[in-house]
């Protein structure tokens, strides 16, 4: 499923929401899953970097989950690791 929205270039939140009800998954476990996909965590990187929502999701998500992020911080950088 995650290969077939990344082909088909579908949304992120869409992605999500669908492997949510299709796996019965948190919203962690439906953005860790996604982020398996090497083609997805490119695209987030590009996003994190390029787009200042991303950007602003990406501190969010660090800042919730702390060392049991997706997203890694290295120094004023924010990556998907």
């Amino acid at each position: 499923m995650v290969d077939q929205h990344f082909r088909g270039g579908a949304n992120w939140f869409m992605l999500i929401k669908e492997l949510r009800a299709a796996y019965d998954l948190s919203i962690y476990e439906a953005e860790e899953m996604a982020l398996s996909h090497p083609g997805w965590r490119r695209w987030c990187n590009l996003r994190i970097k390029s787009d200042r929502a991303c950007r602003m999701y990406a501190w969010r998500h660090l800042q919730a989950h702390g060392t049991a992020s997706l997203v890694r911080q290295d120094g004023e950088q924010l990556t998907i690791g």
